[in-house]
């Protein structure tokens, strides 16, 4: 604490963070809690011991991805050549590399409601991107590569190939046998886009899970956001359940048939998708959450979508089932547009009037981001007009929120937070480059 007093006195940038000073940010000089005290006992968070502490950790791989498609583990440290080799020796209808890699995990609880037509084990579900498409740096992180084979790397950025993974965890966060497969959406609801650089932009990209109301929601980036009723089930149970099969014809649902895996499991989709428009031009990754109707508590939750983050804070209520038609031409209107899309795209939800703040929160602790890029040298946008990934939400009661601030004053004790989770986006810099920059100096 003390080299913390010394920096912030030395260095203008750092001021933000003087344990001494740190809290007139967040506290009037005559609040009852700094009264007592003298002083308020500032708490300064490091990354490594602020974080949240983990119970139980495990890496998801899905089973029903074939061996052939993933990338050795004895390849890893000659990765640049093994992807090259694969590109040499790809058929020549093939327009990119093939090969195949799960990430971006979103991950509920099992509604009750599901649980009776699932094994008994069953207790989560999760979704994974599954692609050998990667969009974590620009293009011109590439341009260091060794090869300077430039079709190589564009193989695996434009391409058309993001699949769905979906698989069912027990308590443990194990994959149940049988009951994880990889679905080809795009090309199995026939929207695989047609337009794009190269002809193979996807579709869908990141797939992310949402538990409303007791039902599961599946919502996708496109050029916006979109959204759909997801039911899984056992196809012991399925198959013995006559009306299910009557309600795919009458009700437009939609039977997914995975391209690899899903042995055991049977998936849904209750409605076609419907589009978030959110009144903005695009989207990406807005946070869907719930919370207790407020002139009718005996009603289902109210439900929000968290559209933006910062700098300002946006949220509004949807209604994810139901639907207003839009034209075609006011389709026309979006900075990205896909025509397979279109129908969709029409396919505007429900909501009411955007809610936003008037001003962006304050940081209150040090990141790991200022830690290493101290000062104007970070390469990540502190403070993202749009949320990078992300989930919503962790609820918090009075008895769990740390008795600081004047919120606490009126915080009542059948009220909560809702903490919701984003990251920012990394921005490649053009003097990374240039001759003799160290590797430390790069946000790599």
């Amino acid at each position: 604490l003390e080299s913390n007093k010394v920096v912030a006195q030395k260095h203008k940038d750092c001021e933000i963070c003087n344990v001494d000073t740190c809290w007139k940010r967040f506290l009037d000089e005559d609040d009852a809690i700094t009264k007592e005290n003298k002083r308020f006992d500032t708490k300064y968070w490091r990354f490594d011991k602020a974080a949240p502490k983990i119970s139980k950790s495990v890496a998801l791989v899905l089973p029903s991805l074939p061996e052939e498609l993933r990338i050795p583990s004895r390849r890893h440290e000659d990765i640049e050549d093994f992807l090259t080799e694969k590109y040499d020796a790809r058929e020549e209808t093939d327009r990119y590399i093939p090969f195949l890699v799960e990430y971006n995990p979103s991950l509920v609880q099992i509604p009750l409601g599901l649980k009776p037509s699932l094994p008994h084990e069953a207790a989560y579900l999760t979704t994974l991107r599954v692609t050998p498409a990667n969009n974590c740096f620009k293009e011109e992180v590439y341009s260091n590569l060794k090869s300077n084979r430039k079709e190589v790397w564009d193989s695996m950025m434009w391409t058309s190939t993001n699949h769905l993974g979906l698989a069912v965890l027990d308590r443990n966060y194990q994959m149940i046998p049988g009951y994880d497969a990889i679905i080809d959406l795009a090309n199995e609801m026939k929207v695989q886009k047609t337009n794009g650089d190269s002809g193979v932009e996807p579709s869908f990209m990141d797939y992310r899970l949402a538990t409303l109301n007791g039902e599961v929601y599946l919502n996708i980036n496109t050029d916006t956001v979109i959204i759909t009723k997801l039911m899984i089930r056992s196809k012991d149970f399925v198959k013995n359940d006559r009306r299910y099969y009557r309600q795919i014809k009458t009700k437009r649902m939609f039977n997914v048939k995975p391209l690899y895996g899903g042995e055991k499991l049977d998936i849904t989709l209750l409605h076609q998708f419907n589009t978030i428009w959110s009144g903005g031009s695009r989207g990406k990754n807005y946070a869907l959450f719930t919370v207790p109707n407020a002139t009718h508590p005996n009603a289902p939750d109210s439900i929000y979508a968290e559209i933006n983050v910062n700098p300002y804070h946006k949220v509004s209520q949807i209604y994810p089932d139901e639907i207003d038609m839009l034209k075609k031409k006011d389709v026309k209107t979006r900075t990205r547009r896909n025509y397979m899309l279109d129908g969709i795209m029409q396919r505007k939800v429900k909501h009411n009037n955007a809610t936003v703040s008037s001003r962006a929160p304050h940081a209150s602790f040090s990141t790991v981001d200022e830690h290493w890029f101290p000062g104007n040298n970070a390469p990540f946008e502190p403070f993202s007009p749009v949320a990078h990934g992300g989930a919503c939400c962790i609820e918090l009661r009075k008895s769990q929120v740390l008795p600081v601030g004047n919120a606490m004053k009126t915080f009542g004790d059948h009220e909560y937070l809702l903490v919701g989770i984003a990251h920012s986006l990394v921005k490649w810099k053009h003097w990374y480059n240039y001759h003799g920059v160290p590797e430390s100096d790069k946000a790599l």
